[in-house]
């Protein structure tokens, strides 16, 4: 199998991982399913509210931290409200683009399959996960991420080569937000 086929077949059971953890589903999904997103934005979970608590979880992780770099902080700051989102999500069933790719990004991560990018688009906007962007790639150039790109994108429940989503990127500027080589 090749490096693009094992990455999609990889971001096909990590979209179908995060389908399972999402009991209750997305809060601005409305024209979906009205009565999931009532439930996820309010009714039993508040999503901002989820949110709040994630950045103090993250405040508290990193309140006894030094950093040689202001980089440094940036990283592993990002890396544990990855982490910390991809928990409250799963232990809530509720969560939008950023708390779904962050489930998948984890669940990926334990699988040990890599290169892994978190990414967003316009502006944290929309968030995503990129498998097997090429190794010193433009990070803001799907161009340039590799033939065996490969974007896995639970909210939207899209798993596909960036290659074949090219409309999708030419239209948005992407950004990266964290990643591992593994």
């Amino acid at each position: 199998m090749s490096k693009a086929g094992w990455y999609l077949s990889s971001a096909v059971i990590a979209n179908e991982y995060v389908k399972k953890k999402m009991t209750i589903g997305a809060s601005n999904k409305l024209r979906v399913d009205f009565w999931k997103a009532w439930q996820c934005s309010g009714s039993l979970v508040n999503t901002g509210e989820m949110r709040k608590q994630v950045e103090r979880d993250v405040d508290a992780a990193l309140a006894n931290e030094t950093y040689t770099t202001n980089i440094d902080g940036r990283i592993k700051a990002q890396r544990i409200y990855l982490e910390k989102s991809a928990e409250a999500a799963q232990a809530y069933g509720c969560g939008n683009c950023g708390e779904q790719s962050a489930i998948a990004f984890v669940y990926l991560r334990q699988q040990k399959i890599f290169p892994l990018d978190w990414m967003e688009v316009d502006g944290y906007k929309h968030a995503f996960v990129i498998i097997g962007r090429k190794s010193g790639s433009d990070t803001t150039n799907y161009a340039t991420w590799g033939e065996d790109a490969v974007i896995c994108d639970p909210w939207r429940d899209v798993v596909a080569t960036v290659k074949s989503e090219a409309s999708y990127f030419s239209t948005r500027k992407p950004n990266w937000i964290y990643g591992e080589a593994g």
